[in-house]
């Protein structure tokens, strides 16, 4: 797992070096594809808070509706970037912890995901979307 972890991150610090990274759009919703039903949002807003959650409604619905009808469900929590284009994520709610790391690409967000009950983590690449 660990070794696995290191590996993901070693890719994506090689993205760092060939992409300029854009300051977080609180204006919009970044989304991430995780099957071909699936997809994972995130929300910025404020000045360091950030939620986060997964839905099979088509993104089209979700983008406009994420937030209210998904919210109990959501987790939330607060993120810092370091060294120019790093983020990290700390977030929890009813459905468990999540901790994410990663890279601002540009206007996009290539992240792991490490989910904090069960040492899992999933790979994830976040495309901004306009509101």
């Amino acid at each position: 797992m660990k070794k696995a972890l290191l590996i993901s991150f070693a890719v994506l610090s090689s993205f760092q070096s060939y992409c300029q990274c854009a300051p977080i759009n609180k204006e919009g919703i970044y989304v991430a594809r995780i099957d071909s039903s699936t997809h994972a949002y995130l929300k910025f807003f404020g000045e360091d808070s950030v939620i986060t959650t997964t839905s099979e409604i088509p993104t089209e619905s979700s983008v406009a509706n994420i937030i209210k009808t998904r919210k109990e469900f959501m987790l939330q929590g607060t993120y810092k970037t370091k060294k120019g284009c790093f983020i990290k994520m700390k977030l929890k709610g009813m459905t468990g912890k999540a901790k994410l790391e990663g890279y601002l690409m540009g206007n996009n967000i290539g992240l792991s995901k490490i989910n904090l009950q069960n040492n899992t983590y999933v790979n994830l690449y976040f495309l901004y979307k306009e509101q």
